[in-house]
C-alpha cells in the first residue's frame, strides 16, 4: 500500500489526482502510521484537507503530540499548529535560518547553528523526512515549499540584526559547498562588498552560472558599492566588465571601464605587479571593444602581453584563461565581416589568436584552424576542412577547449552530410554527446546543443530542438549577446521548416539589427535565403527572386556556398533563379542533397518503431544482451527477443551489429 501511493514507478504519469485522498487512502494511510480514527473524524480530515496529502500529513503530525485533529481549512495555520508552536526559540532560529537555503546539508547546519548540536524537534524534523525531506541524490535536506514559505514569512518579521546575522551565516554555509552566487547573494543583503569582491569567482564560474542571473547581480554591486572598494579590487571589476560586455550591458560596462580608467590614470606611471597585472586584464578587457575588428584587438593583446610579463615569466592573464569555455560553435559567423576579404581574415587570425591564445593560458587554442575549416566547408572543399578540423581538435584537446572541439565535430559532422558518410556521421554525433559530457561545464552543454541543432535543421528535423532555442526570449536568456545571431540562423530555420512564415517575417528587425551591429555577414545570408523560400512558398517569385540576388551578392565573393546547400531541398523550386554558369555552387547543392538524402534514408527506418521498441532498439545498438536488456526495462527474455524479432524485419536487418549504422529520432 506504501509503495503504490508514495512511490510510483519511474514509468507511470503523476496527475494532480495522485496527490488528493479520498475517504478510503485517508483510512488506510492513517492505519499505515498506527492511527485508528473515527467517521467523523475521516470526514473533519477530508473537509480540511479537501483530501490534499501535505495537509493530511500536518493533521496528523498534530495529532500524535495534541491526540486530535484542528478545524483549519488554510493550511498556514496547521503549520502553525503542527510544527511551529512545538518549537523552542532556539529552535525556531534555526530552523527560519535553514529556510534561506534551497538546500542544506548536515554540516551547513551545523555553521547555521554556530556549530552546537541540532535542537532534539530540529533532529526529529531531519529523521522524519516530514516537510524536511533528504534527497540522497544529492546528499542533502529540502523544505517542503509548504513550511519554507511560512518559515520565510516568520523570517521577515525578525529584527534587522538578527536578519544580518542569519544572512552572513547563511553566506558562509554557501561558500561551504562552494556556491560562490549564493554567498554573494547573501553578503549583498548585508552590504558587504568586500567579501563579494575577494570570492573566488572566475570567468568559467561566470559562464556556468549564467543563467542564474549572475549578471544581476553584478549590476547590483555596480550600483551600491562605493568607488574607492570597487578600485580596490580591478580584477574582479575587469571580470565584471566583461560579462556586461558578453551580455549586452552597455551602461553597466561604461560604467566599470570608466571606473577602472580612472583608477589607472590616476595611479599612471607606477610600476610591480599589481600595477602591470590591472594594467594587462584592461588592456584584455578593451581589446572586445574592437570586436571583430582581428587586427585591433591583436594590438590589445599585444599591450597585454607587455604589462603581462612584468608580473610573471609565462604571462597569463587571470580573468581570461583556458577555464573559459569557448563561447560559439561558429567562428565564421563571428570573424567574417567584410565581403571578398575572407581569406584575408583567415590569415590575419593565424597571426593574432596565437598570442591571444598565450595570454589566456590556452583559451580559444584551435579556433584559427576552425576559421580555415568553416571557409574551406563553406566552398565545398571538404577534404581541407577535414584536415583543419582535426588540426583543431588536436590543439584544443591539449588545452582543455571543450568548445573549439565541438565546433571540429560540427564541421566533421557536416563533412559527413557532404559525403553521404552514414557511419563517420554517426560516429561524429557521438563524439558531440561525449565531449558535451565530458566537459562537466553547463555553458559547453548548450553549444553542444546547438551542434546537435544545427544538424537536425539541416537534415530538416526538428523534433529534438531544445526549448530554449525555439523562441527569442529562450535565446537571450542563454547565449551571450555575440552568439545571439547565429542561434537566430538556427531559430529561423526552424521556423521555416515548420511553415512559421509570418514570425520568420517578423524577426528580420532584430536580425538585420544584430548582424549589422556586430557587423556579421552569415546571418544576413541565412536571412535573405529563408526569405526567398517563404516568397517561393506564396508564389511571389518576383520577392523570392530578390531575395536569391541579395543571397549571391553575398555569398559569391568569398564562396560561402554551404547555406545555399543546407537548404537545397527547399531552395530546388528557386534553382533556375540561380545562374547556370555558377557551377561550384550547384555542384555543392547537389553533393550536399544526395548525402544528406542518404543519411535520412538510413534513419527513416528507426521511425517505424513503437516507443517499447524504440528503447529495446536502443539497448541493442549499445550491443546490451537480450537478458541486460530485460532486467533494465523489467520485461521477459522471450519478450525481449520478441520485440528484437520485431525490429530486425522492420529495419530489414538480420543482426545487433546492423543496428549500429541506424540512428532512432
Amino acid at each position: 500500500m506504501r509503495e503504490r501511493l508514495f512511490m510510483p514507478k519511474p514509468y507511470l504519469g503523476i496527475t494532480s489526482r495522485d496527490l488528493f485522498f479520498d475517504n478510503q487512502c485517508i483510512v488506510e494511510y492513517c492505519s499505515l502510521t498506527g492511527i485508528n480514527i473515527s467517521k467523523k473524524q475521516i470526514e473533519l480530515l477530508q473537509k480540511t484537507s479537501g483530501g490534499w496529502v501535505a495537509a493530511i500529513r500536518l493533521q496528523l503530525q498534530n495529532y500524535r503530540h495534541s491526540g486530535g485533529f484542528v478545524d483549519f481549512s488554510d493550511i498556514r495555520p496547521l503549520v502553525e499548529t503542527a510544527i511551529w508552536n512545538r518549537l523552542s526559540t532556539e529552535e525556531r532560529d534555526l530552523i527560519m535560518a535553514l529556510s534561506l537555503l534551497e538546500s542544506f546539508n548536515s554540516r551547513q547546519a551545523a555553521i547555521m547553528s554556530d556549530g552546537m548540536a541540532l535542537p532534539d524537534t530540529v533532529a526529529e524534523l531531519l529523521s522524519l523526512d516530514f516537510f524536511i525531506r533528504y534527497a540522497a541524490d544529492r546528499q542533502a535536506y529540502i523544505i517542503h515549499s509548504i513550511l519554507r514559505d511560512y518559515l520565510l514569512e516568520r523570517f521577515s518579521m525578525q529584527s534587522a540584526e538578527f536578519q544580518k546575522a542569519v544572512y552572513r551565516k547563511a553566506a558562509l554555509a554557501s561558500l561551504d559547498t562552494g556556491d560562490l552566487l549564493q554567498a554573494a547573494r547573501f553578503f549583498m543583503k548585508v552590504e558587504d562588498y568586500q567579501a563579494i569582491l575577494t570570492l573566488p569567482i572566475s570567468t568559467q564560474y561566470v559562464y556556468n552560472n549564467q543563467e542564474r542571473d549572475i549578471t544581476g547581480l553584478f549590476e547590483r554591486l555596480m550600483d551600491r558599492c562605493p568607488r574607492e572598494i570597487l578600485q580596490a579590487h580591478p580584477v574582479f571589476l575587469v571580470l565584471m566588465a566583461y560579462n556586461f560586455f558578453r551580455r549586452g550591458a552597455h551602461i553597466y560596462f561604461r560604467h566599470a571601464t570608466e571606473v577602472l580608467s580612472s583608477l589607472l590614470e590616476k595611479n599612471k606611471g607606477q610600476h610591480g605587479p599589481g600595477w602591470e597585472k590591472a594594467c594587462g586584464e584592461y588592456a584584455m578587457l578593451m581589446s572586445f571593444t574592437e570586436y571583430n575588428d582581428i587586427a585591433r584587438m591583436g594590438e590589445f593583446h599585444r599591450r597585454a602581453l607587455d604589462h603581462l610579463r612584468a608580473v610573471s615569466d609565462i604571462p597569463r592573464s587571470e580573468v581570461f584563461r583556458g577555464t573559459m569555455p569557448f563561447g560559439t560553435v561558429s567562428v565564421l559567423c563571428l570573424y567574417w565581416n567584410r565581403l571578398g576579404d575572407l581569406s584575408h581574415l583567415t590569415d590575419l587570425m593565424d597571426t593574432y589568436l596565437p598570442v591571444y591564445s598565450e595570454l589566456a593560458s590556452g583559451h580559444g587554442a584551435g579556433a584559427e584552424h576552425i576559421f580555415r575549416a568553416e571557409a574551406s566547408l563553406a566552398s565545398g572543399d571538404d577534404k581541407a576542412a577535414e584536415l583543419m578540423a582535426y588540426r583543431a581538435t588536436y590543439r584544443a584537446r591539449r588545452e582543455g577547449q571543450y568548445g573549439v572541439i565541438l565546433s571540429a565535430d560540427l564541421i566533421l559532422a557536416e563533412v559527413a552530410i557532404l559525403r553521404g558518410d552514414v557511419e563517420a556521421y554517426e560516429i561524429t554525433r557521438e563524439s558531440i554527446v561525449h565531449n558535451m559530457k565530458e566537459s562537466g561545464q553547463r555553458s559547453v552543454l548548450r553549444l553542444g546543443e546547438l551542434c546537435q541543432a544545427t544538424l537536425d535543421l539541416g537534415l530538416g528535423q526538428t523534433a529534438d530542438i531544445p526549448l530554449w532555442l525555439r523562441d527569442i526570449a529562450g535565446i537571450q536568456r542563454v547565449v551571450y549577446t555575440h552568439s545571439i545571431p547565429y542561434a537566430l540562423i538556427l531559430y529561423e530555420h526552424y521556423l521555416l521548416l515548420e511553415g512559421r512564415h509570418e514570425e520568420l517575417r517578423r524577426c528580420e528587425d532584430l536580425i538585420m539589427q544584430q548582424a549589422r551591429a556586430m557587423n556579421y555577414i552569415l546571418p544576413r545570408l541565412y536571412h535573405t535565403l529563408y526569405l526567398a523560400i517563404a516568397e517561393a512558398r506564396k508564389r511571389d517569385m518576383s520577392g523570392a527572386a530578390a531575395h536569391i540576388k541579395e543571397a549571391l551578392r553575398l555569398a559569391l565573393p568569398d564562396r560561402i556556398y554551404l547555406p545555399f546547400a543546407r537548404l537545397a531541398p527547399d531552395l530546388r523550386p528557386l534553382f533556375p533563379l540561380i545562374p547556370q554558369q555558377l557551377t561550384e555552387l550547384r555542384a555543392v547543392c547537389s553533393r550536399r542533397e544526395r548525402g544528406a538524402a542518404r543519411l535520412r534514408e538510413k534513419q527513416r527506418g528507426a521511425s517505424l518503431l513503437t516507443p517499447r521498441e524504440r528503447e529495446v532498439f536502443l539497448l541493442a545498438r549499445d550491443r546490451l544482451s537480450a537478458k541486460e536488456i530485460s532486467a533494465r526495462l523489467c520485461i521477459s527474455i522471450h519478450t525481449v527477443n520478441t520485440i528484437l524479432k520485431n525490429i530486425y524485419r522492420k529495419l530489414e536487418v538480420c543482426s545487433k551489429a546492423d543496428l549500429k549504422s541506424i540512428r532512432a529520432f
